[in-house]
């Protein structure tokens, strides 16, 4: 062996691999599929991180590591603190892998954005994803500010336990997914979730509407209304 290849994936015959420039073939340790060390140098992939020693370098769950500096895959996450971070795990979609988010004496980091200043107050609000603090609701997993209020804002669950895709405060409704938009006009007062079985379809109400996601359906009301595909299908967009 005279060199160290890189190939994405392991995949050398669809994908390629090329040497890695500079590489300690006698001292080179891959510490995970990204991330390797030599006695000289920490590399992601191909690329070295420059001024990194690999006697202090640590790979976190995540694709998170740790050096002189906090890392997302290659990239330096600016204002994190080596001292204290460490990677939270969540479970977006109910399954049994975790992903992960950062976290530190000072932030909370949403894939390397920070997202709260209030690491002590960041809590779980349910559904596996959806957090709050003193100031805000967050959605970890699309890495942003929901803009409702922590003290009020509730999810709407389905008969599994499992959330729907509807979330109110005192205030407004979201509808979680595709952004997690307010929905315009709805009563957050008498809003609710229906057909709350396992799957969809997914319907809502309030005093004034009926919705089918975040559509106002307006040709539905309380005598024509049921939960099936056929309700669906009788939708007018506004």
């Amino acid at each position: 062996m005279t060199s160290i290849v890189y190939g994405r994936m392991g995949n050398c015959f669809e994908l390629g691999c090329k040497s890695i420039k500079g590489a300690d073939i006698f001292t080179f340790e891959p510490l995970t599929s990204k991330y390797a060390i030599d006695e000289n140098n920490v590399y992601y992939e191909r690329e070295i991180l420059v001024g990194e020693n690999p006697e202090n370098f640590r790979v976190l769950n995540g694709n998170y590591a740790i050096g002189n500096y906090v890392y997302l895959q290659d990239s330096i996450i600016p204002d994190a603190d080596i001292k204290t971070f460490v990677v939270v795990p969540y479970f977006p979609f109910g399954g049994n892998e975790p992903l992960h988010f950062g976290k530190d004496n000072n932030f909370i980091f949403a894939h390397s954005k920070k997202i709260s200043n209030e690491p002590e107050n960041f809590k779980l609000l349910g559904g596996g994803r959806y957090f709050y603090d003193t100031k805000n609701t967050y959605d970890i997993h699309s890495r942003k500010a929901l803009g409702a209020d922590p003290l009020t804002f509730k999810l709407m669950y389905k008969q599994d336990g499992s959330p729907s895709i509807y979330g109110k405060d005192a205030h407004k409704v979201l509808y979680l997914n595709a952004g997690n938009k307010t929905i315009e006009g709805a009563d957050s007062k008498t809003f609710e979730a229906l057909c709350t079985g396992i799957g969809p379809p997914f319907f809502a109400k309030d005093i004034n509407h009926y919705y089918y996601f975040n559509i106002v359906m307006k040709n539905i009301n309380e005598n024509n209304f049921k939960c099936s595909m056929e309700t669906k299908n009788l939708i007018k967009r506004k």
